[in-house]
Order: C-alpha cells, then structure tokens, then sequence
C-alpha cells in the first residue's frame, strides 16, 4: 500500500515522461497460527513439547515472559526474531502459575 505524486511531462504524442516519486509502507498484521497438538510437559527447569510435527524444550531462563490467557499459556523466548508460542491446555490459569513459580525458583 502507498501512494504516489509527481509531474507527467509530455515528450510525443502519446509518450510522457513522469517524474515523481512512491511512498509506501508494509503492512502488518498478527494472526495465531496452528502448528501443532501434542503433549506439552512442566519439569523444574524446562517446558518441553512433543508432537508428530515439532518437538522441542525451552529452558525457563530463555523465557521472558508468559502470558496467561483462560484456556492456555503464552511464552515468549529470548531470541532476536522469536515470535510468541501459544499452547492450549484448557485450564490456562493453573499452568500459568504453575510455569510462573517454577521459573522464579530458578533465579533463587
């Protein structure tokens, strides 16, 4: 999406010689994306979870934030261009202060 401005100058009959320029901007946008359903498991000092697609840990001290949400957790990784992971797990609030608690025990 932009727009643009300038002048048209006429060179022939038919031929125009346009100078002017394009501002543009991109357009973003967030949208959840499902990538996967598997087990998603809570130890002492990493989230791990294990699908047929993906599988993977992350230990809480790569963790900057969780977000709770009523029917799952949000985490977001120390990465550059990390993006937030979005697990289901239907009781969202009890694995928010699960996670949370855990995590905090690790910088003790």
């Amino acid at each position: 999406m932009g727009g643009s401005q300038g002048v048209s100058i006429r060179i022939a009959k038919g031929i125009y010689y346009r100078v002017g320029h394009f501002k543009g901007y991109p357009i973003e946008r967030e949208e959840k994306v499902y990538v996967d359903t598997g087990i998603l498991a809570v130890t002492t000092k990493h989230i791990y979870f294990y699908g047929p697609i993906k599988s993977f840990r992350v230990p809480y001290s790569k963790i900057v934030s969780f977000t709770p949400y009523s029917d799952g957790i949000g985490i977001q990784r120390d990465a550059a261009n990390a993006k937030p992971q979005i697990f289901v797990t239907g009781d969202g609030w009890f694995v928010y202060n699960l996670v949370v608690n855990l995590a905090r025990e690790q910088l003790n």
